[in-house]
Formats: C-alpha cells, sequence, structure tokens
C-alpha cells in the first residue's frame, strides 16, 4: 500500500515540479519582489532556528 501511495504522490508532485525546472513560463504566476524576501527571510530563520537549538537544548537544566 505504501509504494501505491508513493507512485500517487510523485505524479501529483511532479505534474507542477517539472514545468517549473523546465522553465515554462505558464507554469507558475509572477512572483512579486516582496514575496521573494519573505520567502528567503524565513526560510533563512527556520534554518538559523535549526542550527540554534541544539546549543539551547544541551543546556544543563533545561
Amino acid at each position: 500500500m505504501a509504494a501505491i501511495n508513493a507512485v500517487i504522490s510523485v505524479f501529483y508532485y511532479l505534474r507542477w515540479i517539472g514545468p517549473a525546472f523546465r522553465g515554462e513560463e505558464s507554469a507558475a504566476p509572477e512572483i512579486s519582489r516582496w514575496a521573494t524576501r519573505t520567502a528567503y527571510v524565513t526560510a533563512a530563520v527556520s534554518v538559523l532556528l535549526g542550527l540554534l537549538t541544539g546549543p539551547v537544548l544541551a543546556v544543563p537544566g533545561i
């Protein structure tokens, strides 16, 4: 059953990922600078929080 779900998910996700990497313009709408910057900032914050979690959890008494 898991293999069937994996195959279905591959077709579902590749339906929009494939055209995005091929550069077809109809696949993705125009993205504003604000949205792009927001995505970069949130990605950076997520990475930083992930990296800082280890030292914070290593503090004794927490």
